[in-house]
Protein backbone atom coordinates (compact mmCIF):
# COMPACT_ATOMS: atom_id res chain seq x y z
CA UNK A 1 0.00 0.00 0.00
CA UNK A 2 1.21 3.08 -1.15
CA UNK A 3 1.09 6.35 1.36
CA UNK A 4 0.42 9.75 -0.40
CA UNK A 5 2.78 12.72 0.61
CA UNK A 6 -0.35 14.32 2.10
CA UNK A 7 -1.72 11.52 4.00
CA UNK A 8 2.24 11.09 5.42
CA UNK A 9 2.21 14.72 5.98
CA UNK A 10 -1.13 14.28 8.35
CA UNK A 11 0.05 11.50 9.87
CA UNK A 12 3.32 13.30 10.71
CA UNK A 13 1.16 16.16 11.81
CA UNK A 14 -0.88 14.24 14.39
CA UNK A 15 2.07 12.25 15.85
CA UNK A 16 3.49 15.53 16.58
CA UNK A 17 0.44 16.85 17.81
CA UNK A 18 0.08 14.07 20.47
CA UNK A 19 3.66 14.19 21.62
CA UNK A 20 3.45 18.01 22.03
CA UNK A 21 0.09 17.29 24.25
CA UNK A 22 1.78 14.46 26.39
CA UNK A 23 4.77 16.63 26.68
CA UNK A 24 3.06 20.00 27.88
CA UNK A 25 0.31 18.92 29.89
CA UNK A 26 2.01 17.64 32.31
CA UNK A 27 4.56 19.90 32.47
CA UNK A 28 1.54 22.51 32.77
CA UNK A 29 -0.30 20.52 35.42
CA UNK A 30 2.54 19.86 37.69
CA UNK A 31 3.69 23.86 37.49
CA UNK A 32 0.74 24.91 38.61
CA UNK A 33 -0.25 22.76 41.44
CA UNK A 34 3.55 23.46 42.76
CA UNK A 35 2.92 27.08 42.41
CA UNK A 36 -0.77 26.72 43.73
CA UNK A 37 0.80 24.72 47.25
CA UNK A 38 4.07 27.50 47.53
CA UNK A 39 1.78 29.90 47.31
CA UNK A 40 -1.24 28.36 50.23
CA UNK A 41 -3.26 26.21 48.26
CA UNK A 42 -1.99 22.59 48.60
CA UNK A 43 -5.79 21.46 46.79
CA UNK A 44 -3.91 20.68 43.70
CA UNK A 45 -1.05 18.63 45.55
CA UNK A 46 -3.53 16.82 47.56
CA UNK A 47 -5.29 15.86 44.36
CA UNK A 48 -2.18 14.43 43.30
CA UNK A 49 -1.46 16.61 40.52
CA UNK A 50 2.45 17.76 41.72
CA UNK A 51 3.64 15.08 39.45
CA UNK A 52 5.12 14.52 35.81
CA UNK A 53 3.43 11.65 35.50
CA UNK A 54 1.38 12.08 32.07
CA UNK A 55 -1.16 9.40 33.38
CA UNK A 56 -2.31 12.37 36.22
CA UNK A 57 -2.70 14.63 33.87
CA UNK A 58 -4.00 13.68 30.33
CA UNK A 59 -7.40 13.24 29.50
CA UNK A 60 -7.95 10.24 27.58
CA UNK A 61 -10.93 11.93 26.12
CA UNK A 62 -8.75 14.78 24.24
CA UNK A 63 -6.09 12.47 23.19
CA UNK A 64 -8.98 10.92 21.45
CA UNK A 65 -9.84 13.81 20.03
CA UNK A 66 -6.89 14.93 19.17
CA UNK A 67 -6.73 11.58 17.32
CA UNK A 68 -9.43 11.50 14.98
CA UNK A 69 -10.61 14.24 14.32
CA UNK A 70 -8.50 16.72 11.34
CA UNK A 71 -7.08 20.36 12.36
CA UNK A 72 -7.24 19.92 16.07
CA UNK A 73 -4.02 22.19 17.23
CA UNK A 74 -4.35 21.82 20.94
CA UNK A 75 -6.03 19.55 23.75
CA UNK A 76 -6.15 20.26 27.51
CA UNK A 77 -5.73 17.71 30.28
CA UNK A 78 -7.30 17.28 33.56
CA UNK A 79 -8.20 20.86 35.41
CA UNK A 80 -6.04 21.47 38.35
CA UNK A 81 -8.74 23.23 41.05
CA UNK A 82 -7.33 26.19 42.88
CA UNK A 83 -9.39 27.82 46.27
CA UNK A 84 -8.71 31.03 46.08
CA UNK A 85 -9.22 31.13 49.72
CA UNK A 86 -6.54 28.94 50.88
CA UNK A 87 -4.29 31.64 49.68
CA UNK A 88 -3.23 34.33 52.01
CA UNK A 89 -1.31 36.85 53.38
CA UNK A 90 0.74 39.83 52.35
CA UNK A 91 -0.03 40.49 47.84
CA UNK A 92 -3.27 37.97 48.16
CA UNK A 93 -4.25 39.68 45.14
CA UNK A 94 -1.31 38.97 43.48
CA UNK A 95 -0.22 35.66 44.68
CA UNK A 96 -3.89 34.73 43.52
CA UNK A 97 -3.38 35.99 40.02
CA UNK A 98 -0.15 34.23 39.91
CA UNK A 99 -1.48 31.03 40.96
CA UNK A 100 -4.58 30.58 38.36
CA UNK A 101 -2.10 32.08 35.24
CA UNK A 102 0.86 30.34 36.31
CA UNK A 103 0.45 27.65 33.51
CA UNK A 104 -0.21 30.02 31.01
CA UNK A 105 2.83 32.00 32.23
CA UNK A 106 5.38 28.61 32.00
CA UNK A 107 3.56 27.67 28.44
CA UNK A 108 4.41 31.06 26.65
CA UNK A 109 7.73 30.44 27.96
CA UNK A 110 8.16 26.92 26.75
CA UNK A 111 6.82 28.24 23.54
CA UNK A 112 9.52 30.99 23.57
CA UNK A 113 12.65 28.31 24.21
CA UNK A 114 11.51 26.01 21.89
CA UNK A 115 11.00 28.53 19.17
CA UNK A 116 14.44 29.34 20.43
CA UNK A 117 15.89 26.21 19.86
CA UNK A 118 14.22 25.87 16.26
CA UNK A 119 16.03 29.30 15.49
CA UNK A 120 19.59 27.64 17.05
CA UNK A 121 19.32 24.70 14.53
CA UNK A 122 17.90 26.64 11.26
CA UNK A 123 19.72 30.01 11.75
CA UNK A 124 16.60 31.65 10.30
CA UNK A 125 14.57 34.00 12.01
CA UNK A 126 11.73 32.98 14.12
CA UNK A 127 8.81 34.16 11.73
CA UNK A 128 10.36 32.48 8.42
CA UNK A 129 10.48 29.19 10.59
CA UNK A 130 6.72 29.76 11.77
CA UNK A 131 5.76 30.34 7.93
CA UNK A 132 7.73 27.10 7.06
CA UNK A 133 6.75 24.56 9.86
CA UNK A 134 3.53 26.28 11.31
CA UNK A 135 1.54 28.37 9.13
CA UNK A 136 2.40 26.03 5.49
CA UNK A 137 2.94 22.17 6.98
CA UNK A 138 3.00 21.23 3.30
CA UNK A 139 7.19 19.56 2.23
CA UNK A 140 6.44 21.73 -0.88
CA UNK A 141 7.00 25.00 1.55
CA UNK A 142 10.15 24.09 3.15
CA UNK A 143 12.18 25.46 0.32
CA UNK A 144 14.16 27.38 2.70
CA UNK A 145 15.28 24.96 4.26
CA UNK A 146 15.45 22.21 1.52
CA UNK A 147 19.12 21.16 2.20
CA UNK A 148 18.56 20.20 5.55
CA UNK A 149 18.16 16.77 6.28
CA UNK A 150 14.55 14.93 7.08
CA UNK A 151 14.97 14.51 10.49
CA UNK A 152 15.73 18.13 11.44
CA UNK A 153 12.63 19.20 9.43
CA UNK A 154 10.92 16.92 11.66
CA UNK A 155 12.49 18.80 14.53
CA UNK A 156 11.71 21.95 13.47
CA UNK A 157 7.73 20.76 12.63
CA UNK A 158 7.79 19.57 16.44
CA UNK A 159 9.62 22.57 17.83
CA UNK A 160 7.06 24.83 15.67
CA UNK A 161 4.27 22.92 16.59
CA UNK A 162 4.76 22.92 20.30
CA UNK A 163 5.54 26.69 20.49
CA UNK A 164 1.47 26.86 18.53
CA UNK A 165 0.05 24.27 21.21
CA UNK A 166 1.37 26.26 24.30
CA UNK A 167 0.72 29.32 22.78
CA UNK A 168 -3.20 27.90 21.91
CA UNK A 169 -3.37 26.57 25.75
CA UNK A 170 -1.47 29.50 26.75
CA UNK A 171 -4.87 32.36 25.23
CA UNK A 172 -7.33 29.72 26.94
CA UNK A 173 -6.33 29.31 30.22
CA UNK A 174 -6.17 33.02 30.39
CA UNK A 175 -9.48 33.21 29.74
CA UNK A 176 -10.91 30.35 31.66
CA UNK A 177 -8.72 30.90 34.10
CA UNK A 178 -9.28 34.51 34.59
CA UNK A 179 -13.80 33.99 34.65
CA UNK A 180 -12.83 31.44 37.17
CA UNK A 181 -10.43 33.40 39.74
CA UNK A 182 -13.36 36.44 39.25
CA UNK A 183 -16.32 34.13 40.12
CA UNK A 184 -15.18 32.02 42.75
CA UNK A 185 -13.21 34.92 44.33
CA UNK A 186 -16.50 36.83 44.49
CA UNK A 187 -19.15 33.94 45.45
CA UNK A 188 -16.58 32.53 48.24
CA UNK A 189 -16.07 35.77 49.34
CA UNK A 190 -19.97 35.52 50.22
CA UNK A 191 -19.92 32.12 51.44
CA UNK A 192 -23.19 31.27 49.14
CA UNK A 193 -23.26 30.48 45.16
CA UNK A 194 -26.38 31.94 43.24
CA UNK A 195 -28.92 28.87 41.86
CA UNK A 196 -27.81 30.07 38.04
CA UNK A 197 -23.84 29.30 39.27
CA UNK A 198 -23.46 26.15 37.29
CA UNK A 199 -24.98 27.47 33.90
CA UNK A 200 -22.96 30.71 34.42
CA UNK A 201 -19.52 28.60 34.79
CA UNK A 202 -20.91 26.08 31.96
CA UNK A 203 -21.54 29.24 29.36
CA UNK A 204 -19.82 32.13 30.10
CA UNK A 205 -16.45 31.01 29.40
CA UNK A 206 -17.35 29.35 26.68
CA UNK A 207 -18.56 32.92 25.16
CA UNK A 208 -15.21 34.28 26.41
CA UNK A 209 -13.35 31.84 24.32
CA UNK A 210 -15.59 32.32 21.32
CA UNK A 211 -15.21 36.10 21.64
CA UNK A 212 -11.45 36.28 22.51
CA UNK A 213 -9.33 33.14 22.29
CA UNK A 214 -8.66 34.08 18.45
CA UNK A 215 -7.38 37.23 19.46
CA UNK A 216 -5.70 36.82 22.45
CA UNK A 217 -3.69 33.62 20.85
CA UNK A 218 -2.44 35.82 18.08
CA UNK A 219 -1.38 38.20 20.70
CA UNK A 220 0.57 36.07 22.30
CA UNK A 221 2.07 34.17 19.33
CA UNK A 222 2.97 37.72 17.85
CA UNK A 223 4.88 38.60 21.23
CA UNK A 224 6.57 35.11 21.50
CA UNK A 225 7.96 35.65 17.37
CA UNK A 226 9.10 39.22 18.71
CA UNK A 227 10.59 38.38 21.62
CA UNK A 228 12.38 35.51 19.90
CA UNK A 229 13.48 37.58 17.09
CA UNK A 230 15.09 39.70 19.66
CA UNK A 231 16.86 37.39 21.95
CA UNK A 232 18.15 35.64 18.52
CA UNK A 233 20.17 38.28 17.81
CA UNK A 234 20.54 39.54 20.58
CA UNK A 235 23.28 36.96 21.79
CA UNK A 236 24.05 36.89 17.76
CA UNK A 237 22.16 33.25 17.10
CA UNK A 238 21.20 34.64 13.79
Amino acid sequence: MIISLQNAEFLVQKILIVLSYFIAIPILGCFRSWVSARLGDDTGQQLGFTTLNPMTHISFFWVFILLVIPDIPFGFGQYIPINPNAIMGKWRRLKVTLAYFSDAILGIFLALIALLICVFIFRQNPFLLYVNFGAFQLASHYASVETTSTFSIVVGLFLVRFAIFNSMLAAFSMIVNFFYMVFLSYFLSRNAFPGYADWLLLFVPLILLLVFQSIIFIGILNFILLLSTAIAYGIGII
